[in-house]
């Protein structure tokens, strides 16, 4: 376990942001302690998540279990509202930011598509004209001419 962990390292493959946060990781403390009461909190939210999805129902069994167990049960019973409010909005954050990441891969992909049709058509036509050009060459076409012909096609072309 990291005795610190920093927001960059975390997010950001260890890039430098605008804005970093170094955290010291708590790993000594003693059963029944606040710190404890919220590892396992965060433990039993897992197990939850796990079983019924980012739901209501994983909240609300987190919950209950969590005061049956007596973790956090009187923070809990004077803040369930809150803890509700907090988690609800954490999963909306989540939802939103997935939907942004994936909006911005549906438009990267078409911009990639609209690029490859875009270089396609130009090699086609440059395949097209070395393709005329050669069948001219064939046919007997000087030089002179086949430069001015190719000369003429790339610049409409361009």
């Amino acid at each position: 376990m990291e005795k610190e962990i920093t927001l960059s390292d975390e997010y950001f493959d260890g890039e430098t942001t605008a804005l970093d946060v170094r955290v010291k990781v708590i790993t000594d403390s003693r059963e029944g302690d606040i710190i404890n009461q919220y590892v396992m909190f965060t433990h039993i939210l897992n197990e939850q998540v796990k079983k019924y999805g980012r739901t209501k129902k994983a909240i609300d069994e987190t919950i209950r279990i969590c005061k049956d167990r007596n973790i956090l049960k009187e923070y809990l019973s004077q803040h369930e509202s809150e803890v509700h409010d907090i988690m609800f909005s954490l999963y909306d954050d989540e939802q939103i930011q997935k939907a942004v990441v994936r909006e911005a891969c549906k438009q990267a992909h078409a911009e990639g598509i609209k690029e490859g049709i875009k270089e396609g058509i130009k090699e086609g036509e440059m395949r097209g004209i070395d393709a005329m050009i050669a069948n001219l060459r064939n046919m007997g076409v000087s030089e002179d001419i086949l430069r001015s012909a190719a000369n003429m096609s790339q610049s409409q072309s361009s």
